[in-house]
């Protein structure tokens, strides 16, 4: 018997998934409506690779709760068509949870697009957790949706847009050379590890204010704005309760970790190297560590420049209503100097020593 999607969530069977031929012909000029039948169908589905590494071409997938949809390594890839301006994959309905998406390598062909509505990924889900847990067969108040080993590269708009309820997991995926926003999460709660985001224009990962919970383990992001030297931190966040450990920004336009407004935070074995690098006109300042009203959180990580001549302004900048936090920073070579703003109520800990107040 041919699994359901939910069968196939439920036992790792991807082997199992039907391949998109039983659904009819691909590899035309648009196979938006071949996949999205495939889909609708309820089943499990893998999208074998095209002949020559072509591209199948599709204007907008929508996905509803249980469907999977998996490729065959980074071999199988989506291109979007000319002018499609609308994001390549997003939900039927906000409601929609339980989605498995992998294996799959995402082209937005951005030179053919003129809207930054144009995104690799947007989850426009629910906030309302007794709307989600209705439309949940297992009835769950978060949607636990899955996103894994995945390239997502050239959108005229950000690669990922992530809003709703979550506990969603995203692991092993790369984006790149988007015009907008790599990954940004207007969504509490969920997981992102071992991934990559750079060549954005703007933000490599950003957090709103209602990103708060987020668990980030082993993300670099580098040379973050391309196209907006002003909006181009690396990791820019305003979400309260989030971890960040062994992440790593690597060059780039803007600052390497720009925290705002938020507090219960915690950085844990990360690096920042050589931002405000890529640009011979850029903000000034451009620092590594910004800490801007922030409040009881820990920090652990070291600031550094690789070349020998820097281009950072400060290790760490200080402002706002910035208190109680615990930081504990490695850092050299900084053209204004390592530490920028008043110690305040904070301990801090540079290169081994306590900083006095």
């Amino acid at each position: 018997m041919t699994p359901t999607r939910r069968g196939v969530l439920a036992g790792g069977l991807f082997a199992a998934a039907v391949p998109l031929s039983k659904f009819g012909v691909a590899g035309t000029k648009d196979d938006t409506d071949l996949i999205q039948k495939a889909v609708d169908s309820g089943e499990a589905v893998f999208i074998p690779p095209l002949p020559g590494g072509e591209a199948y071409n599709v204007q907008q997938i929508r996905l509803s709760s249980e469907s999977v949809l998996v490729g065959h390594g980074h071999a199988t890839r989506l291109r979007s068509v000319p002018r499609a301006n609308v994001p390549m994959i997003v939900l039927s309905k906000p409601t929609d949870s339980l989605i498995y998406v992998a294996n799959l390598v995402l082209i937005g062909d951005k030179e053919n697009q003129t809207s930054d509505a144009h995104r690799g990924i947007h989850i426009a889900g629910s906030y309302d957790r007794n709307e989600v847990k209705g439309g949940s067969s297992l009835h769950f108040y978060d949607v636990r949706n899955q996103f894994a080993d995945l390239i997502v590269t050239g959108f005229k708009g950000d690669a990922l847009r992530i809003e709703g309820r979550g506990e969603q997991i995203l692991t092993g995926v790369q984006a790149l050379h988007c015009d907008g926003d790599g990954l940004v999460l207007d969504s509490y709660d969920n997981s992102i590890s071992n991934s990559s985001f750079g060549g954005m224009g703007g933000h490599g990962v950003k957090l709103t204010s209602r990103a708060a919970n987020n668990r980030l383990t082993n993300v670099k992001s580098w040379y973050s704005g391309m196209r907006n030297p002003e909006s181009g931190d690396n990791f820019h966040s305003e979400a309260s309760y989030c971890i960040f450990s062994a992440c790593e920004s690597q060059d780039g336009y803007g600052h390497g970790f720009n925290l705002r407004n938020l507090s219960h935070t915690v950085l844990s074995g990360c690096r920042i190297e050589s931002p405000g690098d890529r640009k011979n006109v850029k903000p000034d300042p451009i620092n590594g560590l910004i800490l801007h009203s922030v409040k009881y959180s820990t920090f652990s990580l070291s600031v550094y420049e690789r070349d020998l001549v820097p281009h950072m302004s400060y290790s760490l900048s200080i402002s706002g209503q910035t208190d109680f936090n615990n930081i504990s920073l490695v850092a050299e070579r900084a053209t204004k100097g390592l530490v920028f703003g008043p110690i305040g109520t904070n301990h801090l800990v540079l290169n081994g020593k306590i900083v006095e107040k």
